[in-house]
């Protein structure tokens, strides 16, 4: 229980920055969910026709064969490419069927080393596509320590001589089978990449990312649709990792991004949206790059022809092989332009005055209604006073609306961004807000389970009771939170959230009930 103190806990100083509300936000929004798949029950009249059913159990607990760790590491290095090819095709089959008969392989740093030996040392398209072809299937599989010697064995080298010895021998064409070999490597770029950071900064160690941003202005490639996509598929996972990339390999290729964001694709475009997304969200510094090179106003028009075109041409190809991880345009760019908001005043100011601001309202009744909130949360956290006069009682009306009629996820956004207006706005404009629709939503969302959203709405809350106090006098405060559920809600802040936010619940708790 949270005590009925007449002690006044000094909130400012157990209030602190929480989680970068922008990371928590793109990390739910990465997130991916797995369809569940109907299995095919057999029926009682298809056992009674089986004509190998047994009166026991015979093999059904039976653990599969093992495939031997000597077996594998002897055949990949003996040099053999027809044995190699032979026990590859199996590895993939395996991989795809019963990956328990790889188990001992998969842990053994030997076994990787010996794999990608044979990779590194492949002298043609045929045998390195067979080799990348399986590997994209078992690196994901890999134990760390396997990933790792996987990688020390070459791969980065061997992945740059490819690219150089392509760019070097084409002429103004490529053929079929080099084009398909080249496409592979693009994805194998793009697998290693994503599951292992130690892969990913291997292939910057080498400009592998240069290789494939030179490769997207030089033709014939810059002439190929499918080529382009896979390309900026591979830069999207370079710099999509997880892990931060060093601002030093980030700041001469902004420009050559910002280029490619003309390419003539859905898939590619997105592709480098979300790369610059990224990046911002964990190089905030990079972002004054982007408006020297109008990438701002780049995605505000790109937000502007999605709202005009046909939505199937701002999706990404439904049959790509990224299209997995991809989201169309829109979504892309949104999460792009979010990230911005963490540059100048000025700069941020610059994009309402492109129109931002009105294209996120705009934005509201659609699928992208939590992304376009979040966007707006930051733009009026960054210039409050520049979009006041937006912030009207018809708009605050409609927003409560639309949180109340939608997704959970849409109505914390909602309270969110009202939230931000009534903590960024002058201390004496925040009881117009402390009205009953309002504070519901924001006691609502205290138990929303977002950290982020639970901070920042009890922050709203206490300057909501401030103004109140300075303004109107205690009674305003018992009468704007003596009938809402925000004591019982705070309780439950305190139990589920230990540490800095439980104590300003508390502290909240005794600044508003301590009148009543």
């Amino acid at each position: 229980m949270i005590p009925r103190s007449n002690s006044n806990a000094d909130l400012d100083k157990v209030a602190s920055h929480f989680t970068n509300y922008s990371n928590d936000f793109m990390n739910q929004r990465n997130s991916r969910t797995l369809s569940m798949r109907r299995n095919n029950r057999p029926t009682i009249a298809s056992f009674k026709k089986s004509e190998n059913r047994t009166t026991g159990l015979g093999n059904i607990f039976q653990e599969p064969q093992k495939m031997e760790l000597t077996h594998f590491i002897r055949i990949f290095n003996s040099g053999n490419e027809n044995e190699i090819l032979e026990l590859n095709e199996q590895l993939i089959k395996i991989a795809e069927t019963s990956k328990i008969q790889l188990e001992d392989i998969l842990k053994s740093t030997e076994a990787a080393e010996s794999y990608g030996m044979a990779l590194s040392l492949a002298e043609s398209d045929n045998f390195a596509s067979h080799l990348i072809n399986s590997s994209m299937k078992l690196f994901p599989l890999f134990s760390a320590e396997a990933k790792d010697a996987f990688i020390d064995s070459g791969i980065a080298i061997k992945l740059y001589d490819i690219l150089l010895s392509i760019t070097d021998d084409i002429a103004d064409s490529i053929g079929n089978d080099r084009l398909m070999f080249l496409n592979l490597v693009f994805q194998f770029i793009a697998v290693t990449s994503k599951h292992w950071s130690y892969a990913r900064n291997s292939f910057l160690c080498y400009s592998i990312h240069e290789n494939l941003i030179n490769m997207a202005f030089m033709p014939p490639f810059s002439n190929h649709v499918g080529i382009l996509e896979n390309i900026c598929f591979a830069l999207n996972a370079i710099f999509t990792n997880e892990e931060p990339v060093d601002i030093e390999k980030i700041t001469p290729i902004v420009q050559q991004f910002a280029q490619m964001l003309s390419i003539p694709s859905p898939t590619a475009v997105s592709a480098i949206l979300s790369a610059l997304a990224a990046i911002a969200n964990k190089r905030s510094s990079i972002v004054i790059n982007y408006f020297q090179y109008n990438i701002d106003q780049m995605a505000i028009h790109i937000l502007i022809n999605s709202q005009q075109s046909d939505p199937d041409q701002t999706q990404v190809n439904s049959n790509h092989f990224y299209s997995q991880y991809l989201t169309d345009l829109t979504g892309s760019a949104l999460d792009l332009l979010g990230n911005m908001c963490v540059a100048d005043i000025s700069l941020t100011q610059r994009m309402v005055e492109a129109g931002l601001f009105k294209i996120l309202v705009d934005l509201i009744p659609t699928e992208y209604s939590s992304t376009a909130l979040w966007v707006m949360s930051n733009i009026f956290e960054s210039i409050p006073t520049r979009l006041l006069p937006f912030i009207n009682k018809e708009f605050i009306e409609y927003l409560l609306d639309v949180g109340n009629s939608s997704s959970h996820d849409v109505k914390k956004e909602v309270a969110y961004f009202l939230a931000t207006v009534i903590l960024f706005v002058n201390s004496s404009i925040a009881p117009k807000f402390a009205v009953p629709d309002v504070i519901d939503m924001l006691v609502e969302m205290l138990g929303c389970g977002n950290a982020n959203v639970v901070i920042r709405c009890m922050k709203a809350l206490n300057s909501i009771t401030v103004a109140l106090l300075t303004f109107q006098g205690p009674d305003s405060v018992n009468q704007v939170f003596g009938s809402c559920d925000l004591y019982r809600q705070i309780e439950q802040v305190s139990e589920e959230y230990p540490g800095m936010i439980s104590e300003y619940a508390t502290a909240l708790s005794r600044r508003i009930f301590r009148d009543m």
